[in-house]
């Protein structure tokens, strides 16, 4: 990789900020836009990862398969929804905040903040970041509207740049990180090969959530070296490591197609992807198994260690075992690079 492989990024501003109720002084932090950045990274192998399903969006996965309260699965859901919302179509201005409000259980869009935030501090005078005021936020998301529609840009720089630019501007009134998590996912969902690595990608984010702040210094001044190398040492990390992820999955949906034959297996698949009890009445009425073809498939499945539990609750150990190990991985494989 160039040793700079993005140009027209510029220092931002930074705003002197007076702070009326202690006569002290902050200072708001105004990123620089996104639109005209020429980039410039010839042959970048974006066909080269495989095309895999993993129904289940990897980044959710630490916490379906970590013993965490039951309410957690409220915000699993949430941010399903989110995710799904981000990858119908082209991402937008109306998209990012409809994602948002799913995000935050609202059933319509999340409207901007309308006030001062700040990042990491008791207050703004003493705050790791306090993004741009309000009256910023709406032409600085367009920006990033702008950039995020750009073809010639490839994934990884997309991801890089958006997922530091929407943390900077800090939009809304919570649920910022998340929602660039979720964006990074959503990136590289819409291009087969890279959406597995994403989700990879996204899923280390989100158990290192502080790993490129010590690199943001650097950004802020206009300095994106070490920040891009980082992310890039990440990316093909993860496109290395999806390989792995691809062909454990379809080992475990041959194994469950030679149990219940190929026309059940991709949505009994699914269903225990999902992480969660299952009843034998459920799956049978999903997948429409007759009276006659039920008890033989779940015979199958229990004898297979597939059906652990009890026909009023059973998961699949298998998926579940595996989504453990490749969380376990990824937390492992990833600290190598971002700690």
């Amino acid at each position: 990789m160039a040793s700079n492989p993005i140009s027209g990024f510029e220092r931002g501003q930074r705003i002197a900020m007076p702070i009326v109720i202690t006569g002290t002084v902050a200072e708001y932090f105004l990123p620089s836009l996104l639109a005209d950045v020429a980039v410039d990274v010839p042959g970048v192998p974006e066909t080269s990862s495989p095309s895999a399903t993993l129904v289940a969006p990897w980044l959710l996965v630490a916490i379906r398969c970590a013993a965490t309260p039951a309410n957690l699965l409220c915000a699993d859901l949430q941010c399903e929804a989110a995710l799904s919302i981000l990858t119908k179509g082209a991402i937008d201005i109306d998209r990012l905040r409809l994602a948002h409000g799913a995000l935050t259980g609202l059933p319509h869009a999340s409207g901007y903040r309308d006030a001062i935030a700040w990042v990491n501090g008791r207050s703004p005078e003493d705050a790791k970041l306090v993004p741009p005021p309000s009256s910023a936020i709406e032409p600085l998301m367009s920006d990033l509207a702008v950039f995020l529609a750009r073809t010639d840009v490839p994934v990884w720089i997309k991801q890089a740049l958006a997922y530091y630019q929407l943390i900077h501007i800090h939009p809304f009134a919570d649920g910022n990180g998340r929602l660039s998590r979720l964006l990074v996912a959503a990136i590289g969902a819409t291009t087969s090969p890279a959406r597995l690595r994403s989700m990879i990608v996204a899923l280390a984010l989100s158990v290192h959530r502080k790993a490129f702040t010590h690199r943001f210094d650097a950004m802020q001044a206009g300095i994106s070296d070490a920040y891009l190398r980082l992310w890039r040492n990440l990316d093909e990390w993860a496109c290395d490591f999806s390989f792995e992820v691809a062909t454990r999955e379809r080992e475990l949906r041959t194994t469950l197609s030679e149990l219940v034959g190929a026309n059940s297996a991709p949505r009994l698949f699914d269903l225990f992807a999902d992480g969660v009890a299952l009843t034998e009445q459920k799956v049978a009425a999903t997948l429409r198994w007759s009276a006659k073809n039920a008890p033989l498939y779940f015979t199958r499945l229990r004898d297979a260690g597939w059906a652990n539990g009890s026909a009023a609750g059973f998961v699949a150990e298998p998926v579940r075992a595996a989504q453990r190990e490749l969380v376990a991985r990824v937390v492992a494989g990833s600290s190598t690079i971002l700690l």
